[in-house]
């Protein structure tokens, strides 16, 4: 943006991030020094080298790049970066740990063009000059999974993605945030049995959609447990390879399968009984054109309508519109509305087994074929209680301060047992033990954490106010992210956000958690205790049959005092305005008040993850 002829450069101020020199990086101040560049200064120590890093957008995924390496030579450097280079945007600085070099990334398998199926291993080859910290993954330009430690192999269903060519490249991610991303790779998904959405969570039942080049043809459908122990079998049939069809939850004997529990979904194909008839076609007078696919089949390309991109739109970002402007500005933007061609036609290709069935609807095609997925039952959430605990301040400053901070607490668990006699008596969602957990030592640790497990079924929402580690994976010094996804089991996804058709697989996940402390919201904490920080679509809207929920944490150092208890004013008056209406203010709506209320500084950004339109009430 402009102002009186000055570019105005945001600022992203990254507080107590630690790297292997111990050292802090530092909060940097950014001024106009000319009309075409910014003026970026902070307070350094003498020796200690720095590099400026440059992004366009805030995101957990962000792509931040190096603009320069700074060795400080007194307690207070400056630098000047021409405004050109940088259009709007946001600067962070890093501590080097003295190697200054960028990360190697290659996709070693599968080969360009390869033709795969299945279940296949995408292996990647990494390394840095000191600390390689994270390589992501990205396939059709989206992130679909990263790693953290341990083998760089990456397995990857083809049945839960459409047929046909897509392209994968990798990010590699050093401790000095450098990021280098690999060659692309091509390569082509060939299946004959496809299942592109399965459902990874369910409560009642599971949606079952299926495609099959096999035609007409008989299916059945297996649910198994994971010892391998047949639950339920049935059985249908299809004239064009497209099964549609629901597991209600219940075996054989029309009981309910057990919740809290992963059940394997298999759906095998068979060609039906009648004669086979030959593929081979004339080309349609609908078709313009046909040409020879990467797979010696013929793709055609057909003139149709063109489809109503807006409605489209709406469906899936309809609740983010619904949104105020200033509720909008605290989420990532969405995709720029459609330029909708309704009286128009497109020209689009389609597949010869499409073309096929056009023009012979009593075609068949021979073969057989199967696809599975692992499922998960979620709990039914009879009762959502919140768990409340805090850590408690010791020493000098606890004497004056701890009180303030009991005080809060005591207005959380008032304010949720008010909301919770505003709904139905079957909506349960008081706190748990009508109490607040306290905790010091490390007895008061593991009770806490006990009562996080899934032997306790009434808890699904967790506040916990304390410190929070500079990577955003510890609170308290003693709870760490790692063992609470494995406590939750929720570890089968803790390293790998998944593909779109298994997203997220996550045992025992959580309603709502707000962890209050220094840089919670920039770690592994979400998918932790469930929530998943993916973006896209299902960023704004509620989840497909499953549970709706949301994670909330801080992307900063938060700083309480006597003298200065925003934080702690802003946390209040968030859950005041957020339970006032527990079954209408959204989650977005008391974030909002909270900001309006108590403005924080624009260094300490609140992460949300999940569903930003949460009610205490869903």
């Amino acid at each position: 943006m402009k102002k009186s002829g000055l570019t105005i450069v945001s600022v992203l101020l990254f507080c107590s991030t630690y790297f292997a020199t111990a050292q802090v990086a530092p909060s940097l101040r950014i001024t106009n020094d000319s009309p075409t560049s910014v003026a970026i200064d902070w307070r350094s120590e003498i020796g200690t080298d720095y590099r400026l890093l440059f992004t366009e957008s805030i995101d957990v995924f962000s792509l931040w790049t190096p603009l320069q390496d700074i060795s400080a030579t007194s307690t207070n450097s400056s630098v000047s970066v021409a405004s050109t280079e940088t259009p709007t945007g946001f600067f962070k600085m890093v501590v080097l740990t003295g190697a200054t070099g960028f990360p190697t990334a290659r996709i070693l398998s599968p080969t360009n063009g390869e033709t795969v199926s299945g279940i296949i291993s995408l292996r990647v080859g990494a390394q840095d000059d000191s600390q390689l910290m994270k390589v992501n993954l990205y396939m059709d330009d989206g992130l679909i999974a990263f790693l953290e430690a341990g083998e760089l192999n990456f397995k990857i269903d083809t049945t839960h993605f459409t047929n046909g060519t897509h392209t994968f490249y990798a990010v590699a991610v050093d401790n000095s945030e450098n990021e280098t991303q690999s060659a692309s790779v091509t390569a082509n998904f060939e299946n004959v049995v496809r299942w592109p959405d399965a459902d990874s969570l369910f409560q009642d039942f599971v949606q079952i959609e299926v495609e099959s080049d096999i035609f007409p043809a008989n299916w059945t459908v297996f649910v198994e447990d994971l010892a391998g122990n047949t639950l339920r079998t049935f059985s249908g049939s299809t004239s064009d390879g497209l099964i549609q069809t629901n597991w209600d939850g219940l075996d054989n004997n029309s009981v309910p399968a057990p919740d809290e529990a992963a059940y394997r979904v298999t759906v095998v194909v068979t060609a039906g009984d009648s004669a086979m008839q030959s593929s081979s076609f004339e080309k349609s007078d609908t078709a313009e054109t046909s040409r020879m696919n990467s797979h010696g089949a013929t793709d055609y390309e057909v003139e149709e309508q063109a489809p109503d991109f807006t409605a489209s739109y709406f469906k899936i970002f309809g609740d983010y519109l619904a949104l105020t402007e200033k509720e909008k500005a605290a989420l990532p933007p969405i995709p720029p509305f459609p330029n909708n061609k309704f009286a128009s036609t497109i020209t689009k290709k389609i597949s010869a087994r499409q073309m096929f069935l056009s023009q012979n609807e009593d075609a068949e095609r021979g073969g057989s074929g199967s696809v599975s997925a692992v499922l998960w039952r979620e709990n039914a959430w009879r009762s959502a209680n919140i768990l409340l605990g805090r850590q408690k301040i010791t020493g000098f400053e606890g004497i004056r301060w701890d009180g303030i901070v009991a005080s809060a607490l005591t207005h959380i668990k008032n304010t949720v047992a008010t909301a919770e006699g505003n709904l139905p008596p079957n909506n349960i969602r008081g706190v748990y033990q009508s109490s607040v957990f306290v905790t010091q030592n490390a007895s008061d640790y593991t009770a806490l954490t006990n009562n996080l497990k899934t032997s306790n079924p009434d808890i699904r929402a967790f506040y916990f106010w304390s410190h929070g580690s500079p990577d955003g994976n510890t609170l308290a010094g003693v709870i760490h992210a790692p063992d609470v996804a494995n406590m939750l089991t929720n570890q089968s996804e803790f390293t790998s956000l998944g593909s779109p058709g298994k997203p997220y697989a996550f045992y025992k996940p959580f309603n709502f958690v707000f962890l209050d402390g220094c840089m919670t919201g920039n770690g592994d904490f979400p998918e932790a205790f469930g929530i998943p920080k993916t973006r896209g679509p299902r960023f704004y809207l509620k989840y497909r049959n499953v549970h709706p929920r949301a994670f909330m944490g801080w992307g900063g150092k938060v700083s309480n005092s006597i003298l200065n208890d925003n934080f702690l004013r802003w946390t209040r008056q968030f859950w005041t305005s957020w339970l006032e209406t527990p079954d209408e203010t959204t989650l977005q709506a008391a974030r909002v008040a909270a900001d309006n209320a108590y403005p924080l500084p624009a260094d300490v950004p609140l992460r949300i993850y999940g569903t930003p339109l949460l009610k205490w009430a869903d």
